[in-house]
C-alpha cells in the first residue's frame, strides 16, 4: 500500500485550511450587517438557548428587544441591561407577545424546540418572522424546516464555522392551534 509524504502534505494542508478559516473569518465580517438587516426596526424576542449578550447589542438596531429564557442565570445576567427586557418564566408573557420577529437560538432537546416553537407561534400569531440560530449540526438544527412546517416555512440563510442561521414566518394557524391542543392534551 502506498502511503503518502506527509513532510510534502503537511504546508498544502495548512495554507488550504488556514485559507478557508480566513475566508469564513472575512465572510462572517462582511456579511454581519446584511445579518443585522434582518433586525432593523423591527420588536424582536429571543428566545431558546441563548447565553451570551448579542440581544444587547441587538437592542442598538431593533424598535425593541425583549428576552424569554426558563434559565435564571441567563436571566440575572441580562436583567441589569435597561436597554432590552427580559422576562424569567415557563410561558411567554403578554407584553413580549407584540413581537413580530423571533430570534430563536436553537436548543439541545428537540422536545424543547417543539415546546418553544408551539407557545411561541400560539402566542404571536401569523405574520411573526423568525431566525433560528443553530449550533452544530448534532444539535439537530438540520431538523427546523421539517419541525417549523405546520406553522409556516424556514429556510438555510447563511451558515459558517459550523453554524447556521435560518431565517421564515408563520402562516398556517389552523394547523398551530390543532397542533397545540394535541400537544397540551398529550402532556395531561
Amino acid at each position: 500500500m502506498h502511503r503518502p509524504d506527509y513532510a510534502k502534505i503537511w504546508p498544502l494542508f495548512f495554507v488550504t485550511h488556514f485559507w478557508t478559516y480566513y475566508v469564513s473569518l472575512y465572510h462572517s465580517q462582511s456579511d454581519r450587517s446584511t445579518q443585522l438587516a434582518l433586525f432593523k426596526d423591527k420588536n424582536v424576542l429571543v428566545a431558546g438557548e441563548a447565553e451570551d449578550l448579542f440581544p444587547v447589542e441587538l437592542s442598538e438596531h431593533c424598535r425593541s428587544v425583549s428576552v424569554f429564557t426558563t434559565n435564571y442565570g441567563y436571566y440575572r445576567q441580562l436583567a441589569s441591561h435597561s436597554a432590552i427586557s427580559c422576562d424569567f418564566a415557563v410561558e411567554i408573557s403578554p407584553p413580549q407577545s407584540k413581537a413580530d420577529l423571533v430570534l430563536l437560538y436553537w436548543p439541545k432537546a428537540k422536545a424543547e424546540a417543539d415546546y418553544l416553537l408551539a407557545m411561541l407561534f400560539a402566542t404571536l400569531g401569523a405574520g411573526t418572522e423568525i431566525v433560528v440560530v443553530g449550533g452544530e449540526n448534532r444539535s439537530g438544527v438540520k431538523s427546523i424546516e421539517k419541525m417549523f412546517a405546520p406553522y409556516g416555512r424556514v429556510i438555510k440563510h447563511d451558515s459558517a464555522r459550523r453554524c447556521s442561521l435560518y431565517w421564515g414566518g408563520s402562516v398556517n394557524m389552523s394547523q398551530l392551534n390543532l397542533n397545540l391542543r394535541i400537544g397540551i392534551k398529550a402532556t395531561l
